[in-house]
């Protein structure tokens, strides 16, 4: 009996710790999920979604499950092919260099730093970054292991990332410092904090200075939006006011005026625009009003909108800067996509003059300082009526560039057909408020995937560009297959 007995208490305890194992591994997938979507989620903040679904292959989490005996386990998810160099990895840094380490700190920055290093030596296809590793108590986990840790890799395309977040050859330096930045400061789950220390750390006078241009794109002059540049030169000596040199002056002030007189400052760049810029001089402090020749160390900054400004560094595009959140200001062309799904959606009826004209319209509207939508439509006559109490009804007719430049200063989609004739401006989309969207995105997006929604299931072809303030560029089509 008492064998019988003992038997029995052992099958109930392997079945405890079975179904233990069974909860902890689906606590651990969603834990796995939801840290996944955060990522995604906050890097699409400062990346197109576009460019980084073209470089973010894969996100893994690692536990490292240390037991009394000093034995170890190794669990990656997701479980795809990729889990056996990870567990390698691991493997290699444990059995050569963990017990070495004494201090706790030491061991965690250590398994970042040596499991990127053996991944890249493995692989040369993709680039690895690798989060701090975090020390969890041993009931996190597993209650039968003395302690774990814990880590993320992110694995990215060698190729896309190269190509879409570089800067003059080389990998972008905002990219380089939020790398360290999130390797550093993942656990703290603080993603605002991470991408301020990226930028101040990428460039010395965005350090120095984007607090007070952060200000400057909010200020009004008599209600009207910041629309100014401002440009710096590392050295006063180039100030000279002949064209054969590198500054054009135009006004030079009699007494300067430091950059953290924002209300002063902002009333001189009332008096700028894109080409006619307020100067700054090595301390930061206004001196001019004129412009720059080509010049190979000079910032430009940039106000478009509200809380919107960019910089320009030596001429090239160099951080954008929208609602107080740095962005990339990387460009994916939008023209193959587009042809695609015009072909996919109107098939033959479609000719290369029509498309280039609605290639052409697309290119006018991302070319202007505010976002705006064009919606593609076979029922564009009918929709623009049913759609008419929320925006305006025109003739029909082809809008002339200067059309375009005005309309996408107003709320609202541009509504044309598939040969691009204009049938309404300022077309308020609806859609069924369901369940569809991205909350990361604007309402801008979200509205026109909601529209689109509506439309594929009630067997309308229609294609919408969604325009950001920011340039970025995202096609919604009935087509899609996930909408």
């Amino acid at each position: 009996m008492d064998l019988e007995k003992r038997i029995l208490d052992k099958r109930k305890l392997h079945d405890r710790i079975f179904d233990y194992k069974e909860e902890l591994d689906k606590i651990n997938e969603q834990k796995y999920q939801r840290n996944k979507q955060k990522i995604l989620d906050e890097f699409s903040k400062i990346l197109p979604r576009k460019i980084l679904e073209c470089c973010v292959k894969e996100v893994y989490k690692v536990d490292i499950y240390f037991k009394k005996n000093e034995s170890h386990h190794v669990c990656v998810l997701p479980e795809d092919s990729e889990k056996t160099k990870i567990i390698d990895a691991v493997e290699i840094f444990i059995n050569n260099e963990f017990q070495r380490i004494e201090s706790l700190e030491s061991k965690t920055m250590h398994f970042s730093f040596t499991i990127e290093k053996n991944l890249h030596r493995k692989n040369d296809e993709f680039v690895y970054w690798c989060s701090n590793a975090t020390e969890y108590g041993r009931y996190m986990f597993d209650p039968r292991s003395d302690y774990s840790f814990e880590l993320v890799l992110i694995k990215f395309d060698r190729i896309m990332f190269l190509k879409y977040l570089n800067w003059t050859r080389d990998v972008h330096p905002f990219i380089k410092h939020l790398k360290i930045g999130w390797e550093l400061g993942y656990n703290n789950h603080n993603y605002d904090e991470i991408f301020k220390r990226a930028v101040v750390n990428s460039e010395k006078f965005l350090m120095d200075n984007y607090t007070h241009f952060d200000i400057l794109s909010a200020l009004k002059y008599e209600n009207q939006i910041n629309n100014g540049s401002i440009i710096y030169i590392n050295s006063k000596k180039n100030i000279v006011s002949d064209d054969e040199h590198k500054v054009r002056i135009l006004v030079e002030l009699e007494h300067n005026i430091e950059i953290k007189e924002h209300k002063h400052i902002r009333k001189l760049l009332q008096m700028t625009n894109d080409s006619i810029s307020l100067l700054i001089n090595d301390n930061y402090e206004a001196y001019a009003i004129g412009s720059v020749n080509k010049e190979s160390n000079y910032f430009k900054v940039r106000f478009n909108e509200y809380l919107h400004w960019q910089l320009d560094k030596n001429g090239q595009r160099f951080l954008g800067f929208l609602n107080l959140r740095p962005y990339l200001p990387t460009e994916i062309s939008y023209r193959d996509e587009l042809y695609s799904k015009l072909d996919i959606m109107i098939g033959n009826d479609i000719s290369d003059v029509d498309k280039a004209r609605l290639d052409d319209l697309v290119g006018r509207a991302a070319a202007q300082r505010h976002g705006t939508m064009i919606v593609i439509s076979e029922k564009a006559i009918e929709e623009t009526e049913r759609l008419s109490y929320s925006g305006t009804l025109v003739k029909a007719a082809f809008l002339e560039n200067e059309v375009i430049e005005l309309v996408s200063n107003i709320d609202g989609a541009i509504m044309v057909d598939q040969y691009g004739q204009c049938f309404g401006l300022g077309i308020i989309l609806d859609g069924a408020a369901r369940s569809i969207g991205e909350p990361s995105r604007g309402a801008r997006f979200n509205s026109a995937l909601r529209y689109i929604s509506k439309q594929k299931e009630e067997g309308i072809k229609c294609l919408i560009v969604v325009i950001s303030e920011d340039q970025y560029i995202d096609i919604l089509s009935t087509s899609d297959k996930v909408v």
